[in-house]
Parts: C-alpha cells; sequence; structure tokens
C-alpha cells in the first residue's frame, strides 16, 4: 500500500474508538457518537487491515519473508498469463459461435400458437445477439410431432395443443413435455345479410347439430331462439374445418364429445376424425388456422374454429357452459381459469380442461412444447433450445402471449417451479444443458485478478 493508503487505514482503526493498549484483542466498551456504549470487536478489525496488509509492498511478515506483492512485475506477469488461458479458453468455448456457423432451431406444429412462435423467436434471437437462429413452421401439431421424432435432428422441438399421444411417449421414451399457455379455439361464422360486428350466440346443442349435420340452415329455430335480435337467413350452413391433423380439430371435438355422449359415442375426439356424412355437400377443408380464417372471411354463411387473432370480421361467438352462463373467451379470462386451479398429471399434461369444469368456456386447451431430453446429438443447439424454453418463462414471453390472446402459464408458480425442474434434467452428452455458464465463471476469475492487482498497485 501506498502512504496514503496505510495512513487512512490506520485512523479508521483507531480514530473515534481508541487502539487497544493489550495484544489479546478482545472487544472493548467505547463511547459511541450518540452519547451510548457499543462494543468494538477488535479481532474482527484487525483481521480487515491483515486482509489489506497481505498486499502492501512495503511491509514484510514476522519469519522475515515478503509480503503477496513484493515482487509486482512478477505478479502482473502471473496474471496477465492467466488471463490470457482464461480468454482463449472461453474463445474456444461454445459459447461464442462464428457467425458463418449460427446454429438453426427449427421448431414446427401447432398453428393455433403460431403467432406466439414465430414472435418469441425474433425477440430471443435479438436477446441472444444473433448467436442463434430460431424458426417455427406453423405445419399442425401432429405433423409437429411426427417432425421432431423423424427427421434426425433437423427439427429441434414441436409445439401441440393436446400434449404427447400415449403411443408416440411409448416409442419416444426420451419425449418431455411441457405446458407453456392455456388456449382456445374461437367459433366464427360469416352469415349473409347481418351487419358487420354481429355477435352471435350457440348453446352447446347447436353447435354438436351444425358438427354432426342435424342443424343445416341458420335459420333453424334452435338458433333463432337463441338469437331474437339477429334476422337469420333460411340458408345452408357451410362448415369449415381441418384437413390435417390438428390440434384446434381436437380442442373442438374434445368440447363436442363433453357436451353429447352421441357424439363422444359416433365420432370422438381426436387431431382428424371423419365428419358426418351429412355434411358431405357442405363440408370445407382448410389448411390450417390461417386457412381456415381466410375461407370464412371470403364466403358467405361459413363457420368454422379457429385461432382468435386471425379472424377480425366479427365478434367470435358466445358459447353457454354446461351451467348455462353465457361466455365469451379472452386473456384475463383465461387467467381466471388458471388462478382458479389446472391440475396436471404425471407426465405435465392436463387431459382435458373442460371435463372436470362444466362452468367454463368449454373450447379451452394448454399449448405445449415437446423436446427430446437427453438425446439430441447437438449439444450446441440443446443449449440454445434449453434457454429458448428458459425465455419462455421471462415477462416478454409472457407479453407476447397475451397480446395472441392467450395466458401464460407461468403466473402459477408452481407450474413454474415444475416447469424449471424439467429444464434442469434437460441433457446432452449426460451433461445439463442449463449448467452455469462458462461466461460467468471466467469472469468472477477475471475479476479477482483485477482486485488483486488494484490491491498491489495501492
Amino acid at each position: 500500500m501506498n502512504r496514503m493508503s496505510r495512513a487512512y487505514f490506520q485512523m479508521w482503526r483507531c480514530e473515534g474508538l481508541g487502539c487497544p493498549t493489550t495484544n489479546n484483542h478482545q472487544a472493548r466498551t467505547v463511547v459511541s457518537s450518540s452519547g451510548g456504549e457499543k462494543d468494538h470487536d477488535w479481532r474482527r478489525t484487525n483481521s480487515i487491515l491483515k486482509l489489506f496488509n497481505l498486499f502492501d509492498r512495503n511491509s514484510s511478515n514476522s519469519s522475515g519473508g515478503y509480503k503477496y506483492c513484493k515482487n509486482n512485475f512478477s505478479m502482473m506477469m502471473i496474471s496477465f498469463g492467466v488471463m490470457i488461458m482464461l480468454l482463449m479458453s472461453l474463445l474456444n468455448s461454445t459459447s461464442f459461435v462464428n457467425a458463418a456457423e449460427v446454429p438453426l432451431l427449427l421448431g414446427s406444429g401447432s398453428s393455433l400458437v403460431e403467432e406466439f412462435h414465430k414472435e418469441a423467436a425474433n425477440y430471443f434471437i435479438g436477446y441472444m445477439r444473433r448467436s442463434v437462429d430460431v424458426m417455427y413452421d406453423a405445419s399442425g401439431s401432429g405433423t409437429g410431432v411426427k417432425n421432431l421424432f423423424n427427421s434426425n435432428g433437423v427439427y429441434s422441438f414441436a409445439a401441440t395443443d393436446y400434449g404427447l399421444k400415449a403411443a408416440d411417449r411409448k416409442i419416444n421414451t426420451d419425449a418431455k413435455v411441457l405446458p407453456i399457455m392455456t388456449t382456445y379455439i374461437s367459433i366464427i361464422s360469416n352469415i349473409e345479410g347481418l351487419k358487420g360486428g354481429y355477435s352471435i350466440t350457440f348453446s352447446q346443442e347447436a353447435l354438436v347439430g351444425i358438427f354432426n349435420g342435424t342443424i343445416s340452415r341458420w335459420n333453424d329455430q334452435t338458433l333463432q331462439l337463441l338469437n331474437p335480435s339477429l334476422a337469420l337467413p333460411n340458408t345452408s350452413i357451410y362448415v369449415v374445418v381441418r384437413n390435417d391433423s390438428s390440434g384446434t380439430t381436437d380442442m373442438l371435438t374434445t368440447g363436442l364429445s363433453s357436451f353429447s355422449k352421441e357424439w363422444a359415442s359416433t365420432y370422438g375426439s381426436g387431431t382428424l376424425i371423419k365428419w358426418s356424412s351429412l355434411l358431405s355437400n357442405r363440408i370445407i377443408y382448410a389448411e390450417d388456422a390461417k386457412d381456415v380464417s381466410f375461407i370464412i372471411t371470403s364466403t358467405p354463411n361459413t363457420i368454422g374454429y379457429s385461432t382468435p387473432t386471425t379472424f377480425e370480421q366479427h365478434a367470435p361467438a358466445t358459447i353457454k357452459t354446461k351451467l348455462g352462463a353465457s361466455v365469451t373467451p379472452s386473456s384475463s379470462y383465461l387467467k381466471g381459469v388458471i388462478t382458479s386451479g389446472i391440475s396436471f398429471n404425471e407426465n405435465f399434461m392436463h387431459p382435458s380442461v373442460v371435463i372436470d369444469r362444466p362452468d367454463i368456456y368449454p373450447f379451452v386447451g394448454v399449448s405445449y412444447i415437446v423436446y427430446l431430453s437427453s438425446t439430441m446429438n447437438d449439444c450446441v443447439k440443446a443449449t440454445y433450445l434449453g434457454k429458448l424454453l428458459e425465455y419462455y418463462t421471462s415477462d416478454r414471453a409472457t407479453k407476447i402471449i397475451e397480446d395472441a390472446a392467450f395466458s401464460s402459464l407461468f403466473i402459477d408458480a408452481s407450474v413454474k417451479e415444475r416447469y424449471m425442474g424439467y429444464l434442469k434434467n434437460f441433457t446432452c452428452n449426460g451433461k445439463p444443458v442449463l449448467s452455469s455458464s462458462s461466461i460467468t465463471q471466467y469472469s468472477i476469475a477475471l475479476l479477482i485478478l483485477l482486485i488483486i492487482q488494484l490491491l498491489c498497485i495501492l
């Protein structure tokens, strides 16, 4: 230490306290500035001073040897060498990726949550300083799962609206499922002669009748009684459905099965079902959620089911629950569903929100991520996937979910805790992908060396 430093610490040790006259370093009582008495532990004070004296170039120890910084030039050279080694090791780590070799995380699946995955990918890429690229293909839930399992590592994750089927879990034992958000499908329509922005109400029985073909015209008495203020036309009802393996179809048919035992036994629920023959002349097939909305927007007297944000021509239909309440879903409504309790099974999935909740909007579901928890071949991709899945719990991701009219499940602390537990067990070549960052470790080491140097310079 220089003279000023030594003078300062000597003053700090003794000023206002009185230096001890004995060498036993016992606590002694002194008068505080407020007039009262307080104990001062001289052993603690002297220990702190010894720490600083360790770096005193002008002091020697009791055995006549020199202090730590006696040879300051040599110490600086050693520290400099250690810094170079740490930096070289850091530059060779997977934390830095050549711009020409930026890894690609490719996901596919649900078109219901397409908006979220693409928007979150954009923010995540910026968050990672463009060291990774993320792309999402809204291929449908079923296709997304097939892509993950059959692409030999090309696809890194799948997004589904139903989790993972038992048959897929049996074949792909390494596959894990993570719930991200509560979602819903809107029942949307385009009825000729009605003013823009109209709102229509359906009972559960009416929806079963429309989708099984027994209610075939818009002015059917069942529909007219539910909507006395609407002049419903005497025209055929054209039903727009998905022609691919779709989580939205599974959500719709699960709801219809809960309404009607006859529907459940005849058609059942699933991502791809055989529709009623009564619809043969009035059914229109769509490729994805956006296509459903496009067809309904451009075709009069149609009805279908789709993502809430892809259809803005008319308000989504109001649905009567099993208890008779009329409900129109929204993000705030879904938050209420979450806070009132959604339970998950041992596979971290919820079989159906509506089966045990007769008081809620009947076409509510959960959107999931499916990934391989220990068998990814590319550990760089695995690390970035772990960071992406962790990013889904962030405030920014929550905002994106709400902008899509859905609600993040992570407002429930127990869900988030279980989710993060899965990520801690996400491994590649036997090592956790979210272990402490090497950047953090190196930063701490460099900081310690810099502190040593500063103390030696004093």
